[in-house]
Order: structure tokens, then sequence, then C-alpha cells
């Protein structure tokens, strides 16, 4: 049996602290959620969802504002929150996790993806809120509209992945940017999910911080489990 160096007491009250700080963030996550949908539910959010979804057409042909090539490079980056390329992506970063001898991320974030998902099917047949029916839909779509699915599923995908390979450098910078190109590509899919006209800018917000939130949540759950020991300094 392999054996341990007895660990720094500073380390552990580190560990606590983190600990705590993302449950802190796991809660604001929620609490954005949380308020998110209680204003859809009372009608507060309508004028805005209106506002969000005209923003990126054309009045009064109500097609797609910009060039051709926009619409195709939206198509390209709302493909990243759908399942085949966000699970694509999950199986090749867990395949680096395992190379890299890091089993108790992989299955964190197995865990996160296959939970959020079940997550996600059930929220949207609590709402139950329909498609918006204000413009255009400019692709394919079936089920309810709220929390988008690709944002919420991709936003625990992406997330779960950075956080993962956020723990590895040691330098502060090198993790914020792994986090916020994470966040970014997140924010990207819910601004395409709107501009595609399948998704109101409530369905988007809350797919984000619900999925943040959840993302967050698992990891902080799973990573200080008794079967991942500290790694060597």
């Amino acid at each position: 049996m392999r054996a341990y160096p007895p660990r720094n007491p500073l380390r552990k009250l580190g560990q606590f602290i983190a600990f705590h700080r993302l449950l802190v963030i796991t809660l604001m996550c929620w609490t954005a959620f949380a308020c998110t949908a209680i204003l859809m539910v009372l009608g507060y959010t309508a004028r805005v969802d209106t506002w969000s979804l005209l923003a990126f057409r054309e009045v009064p042909e109500l097609t797609l504002s910009g060039p051709k090539w926009l619409s195709v490079a939206i198509r390209d980056m709302t493909a990243l929150g759908g399942f085949p390329v966000r699970n694509l992506l999950a199986i090749m970063a867990m395949a680096i996790l395992l190379a890299l001898r890091r089993q108790h991320q992989v299955l964190v974030v197995l865990t996160a993806i296959v939970s959020g998902m079940l997550l996600e099917y059930w929220l949207k047949e609590c709402f139950g809120r329909p498609r918006p029916a204000i413009v255009p839909h400019l692709m394919s779509i079936n089920g309810n509209s709220f929390p988008s699915g690709h944002v919420f599923n991709g936003s625990v995908v992406y997330i779960s992945i950075a956080l993962a390979f956020a723990g590895m450098p040691r330098k502060t910078t090198t993790r914020l940017m792994i986090m916020g190109t994470a966040i970014a590509t997140c924010m990207m899919i819910g601004l395409t999910r709107v501009a595609l006209g399948v998704h109101y800018l409530t369905d988007a917000v809350a797919g984000l911080v619900g999925g943040a939130g959840w993302a967050l949540l698992v990891y902080a759950l799973l990573r200080s489990s008794p079967s991942n020991p500290p790694a060597s300094p």
C-alpha cells in the first residue's frame, strides 16, 4: 500500500475554505436560477424576452440580421451545446484525464454530465414553457423551452471539464483563463439559441446559471472523496 505524507494543516485549511467558497458560488447560481424562474412564471420577463428575440432580426421580415456568414457561424457555435458535439468533447477530455491518471476527476465529470442531463429534462417537464412563437425558428427543435437544454448541458460539460483541468496548473492566471474560456463558450451558446429564435433570453440565462451551479455542486461534493488522496507535491 502506498504511503502518503501527512497533510499540511495550512493546506487542509485552504481546502476547507475552497470547498465552502464553491458552495457559496453554487448557492448564488441556483438563487439566480430561482429568481429567473419566478420572474418568468409571473410574466415579468415578457418584455425582455420579446426584445431579445427581435434584437437579432430585421423588421418587418424577421430575418436574421447581419451577413450570410454570420448565420452559418451561429449554427456552428450552437452545435457546441448539442448532444453529439458536447459529449464527444467530454469523452476526449475524459480520455486525457485518464491518460494523466486522474481517474477521480473522470468520475466527477461523468457524474455531473449524466445527472445534469436528467436534471435538465426534469426541469423542462416541470416548467413546461412553450417555445418562442414571436420569430421564425432557424433550426428544427422539439421539447419545452425553459431552461435551454443546449446551454444547461453545455454549461455542465464545459465547466466540469474546466474544473477538472483548472486544478492542475499552479498559476492563478492560468486557472482563470481555463474557467473564463468555459464560461465564455457557454454564454456564446446561449446567445446563439436566442439568435436562432428557439429560446427566450431567460431560457439561456437559466440554463447558464443552472448548469454552472450543478457542475460546481457535483465538483464540490465529490472532489474531496476519501478515494481521491492528495497528489504528491
